[in-house]
């Protein structure tokens, strides 16, 4: 996973590689200060077109704007549209993006190998990878990232599912001090990236272009884990929630990337459960 999924931070030139601690969502976190000189580089072993991230205390507080490009093989393209729900690292949300149809296709390449390189990244050598960058065009200090990746469902979906879940003490009942169920929709993001691996419908969540088609399943597949935390008396609750995540999983392979270009095609809208809708 983390070979496959990389976070590079380049400040002013100078690289380092938190894609060990980026990829964990439940172990550490790191500070950054972004200037507009400044990149995080993402790396996939497919195209993509969103991430979220997921942010600690210390966040971001003045006005500004992303700018988000991916490589070609030669140069660094614009995308054509971000829409940006962390309101420019202000909030945990998602960054999403759509790549130019009248542009060169995204390049699976590596970084730096015989003579060649991939501007900005040089100084590393990483292979076979598609690769996007994100800037600001303002400073933006000390801010805490935990997590960038996948999630899929939050608390406000999970609560028109399982009301009781999202009560304040049933959140103390689980953990001291707890607030919400992120980590839990992370674990249920892995299990959906899982089971779509092993059920043959896509090579990884990369290829998942609409993570809403998966709210539903990631809901049900959240529930499960926290009611498992409960004990032997909430096991039908348990079962429950995991018939209920399969069923709304069967429902929803759609809109699958297999083309590898970061958009979603016709024919790919269409295909549900192994079938061509017409």
């Amino acid at each position: 996973m983390i070979l496959s999924n990389r976070v590079i931070y380049s400040d002013n030139g100078s690289l380092t590689d938190y894609s060990n601690v980026l990829n964990r969502w439940h172990e550490q976190s790191v500070t950054l200060t972004l200037k507009p000189v400044d990149f995080i580089y993402l790396g996939a072993s497919l195209p993509f077109n969103h991430r979220y991230f997921h942010l600690g205390d210390t966040v971001n507080s003045v006005s500004a704007q992303f700018s988000l490009e991916y490589w070609n093989g030669s140069q660094w393209i614009d995308t054509v549209e971000i829409v940006d729900e962390t309101n420019t690292l202000s909030q945990s949300a998602h960054l999403q993006f759509v790549t130019d149809k009248d542009e060169s296709t995204w390049a699976y390449d590596d970084t730096n190998r015989s003579g060649r390189t991939i501007t900005g990244l040089g100084d590393v050598t990483i292979y076979d990878l598609y690769w996007a960058r994100l800037a600001t065009d303002t400073l933006l200090e000390a801010v805490e990232f935990k997590y960038i990746g996948w999630k899929f469902c939050d608390d406000n979906y999970l609560g028109t599912r399982y009301p009781d879940l999202t009560r304040a003490q049933v959140y103390e009942m689980f953990q001291s001090g707890k607030t919400d169920w992120d980590e839990q929709h992370f674990v249920a993001a892995d299990k959906i990236g899982t089971d779509l691996k092993k059920r043959g419908i896509a090579y990884n969540r990369n290829q998942v272009l609409d993570f809403e088609v998966f709210r539903e399943p990631a809901a049900h597949a959240a529930a499960a884990v926290i009611y498992s935390a409960f004990g032997d008396d909430y096991k039908d609750r348990v079962q429950g929630a995991i018939k209920d995540y399969e069923e709304a999983f069967d429902l929803a392979y759609a809109n699958m990337d297999w083309d590898r270009n970061a958009r979603l095609g016709k024919t790919e809208r269409l295909v549900k459960v192994g079938k061509l809708w017409r």
